[in-house]
């Protein structure tokens, strides 16, 4: 919203927030699966992770 202050309020205010919200996200998603992934030292437990992050992605719009 700070960014509507320069450039003006967008044409569909509820899209640009949705997908900001979005973004928002996948981005928090992004972090907490990187540092999952440092964490885990068993193999088996990485894969686990990843598969689950796989399945969040795949319900996501």
């Amino acid at each position: 919203m700070i960014e509507w202050a320069a450039t003006g309020i967008p044409e569909n205010p509820g899209a640009w927030i949705t997908t900001a919200a979005r973004n928002r996200a996948f981005d928090r998603l992004r972090r907490d699966h990187t540092r999952s992934l440092r964490l885990a030292v068993n193999p088996v437990e990485r894969s686990f992770l990843q598969g689950r992050l796989d399945e969040v992605r795949r319900r996501l719009p």
